[in-house]
């Protein structure tokens, strides 16, 4: 009669970890859809913002060549200004200056 009671005890207790686990499963395949979905609509606004610019430089003679180069030039002085602090930028900077030697 106890043996009865132990393996009902079990049985609910393997049925109440496959719900949880369930639940965990169902609330990391919401996070990871959103976070795919989030992604997606970044790329699709980064494109939209490109087509923008191109059009506009290609609108404006002058800005043809320029405004393209000095947005890069703007983005590749930040990004280094921005990490020169940070200690695993160092280290990867160190790296590359004594590949390249």
């Amino acid at each position: 009669m106890l043996s009865h009671i132990d393996s009902s005890s079990d049985q609910t207790r393997i049925t109440l970890k496959r719900r949880i686990l369930s639940l965990k499963g169902l609330c990391i395949g919401l996070i990871a859809g959103l976070t795919a979905v989030g992604f997606r609509r970044s790329l699709e606004y980064a494109e939209r913002l490109r087509n923008t610019f191109l059009a506009f430089s290609r609108s404006h003679e002058f800005f043809y060549w320029l405004l393209p180069l000095m947005i890069v030039s703007i983005i590749s002085y930040s990004i280094p200004e921005y990490f020169k602090d940070k200690p695993i930028y160092e280290a990867l900077l160190q790296r590359d200056l004594y590949v390249n030697q």
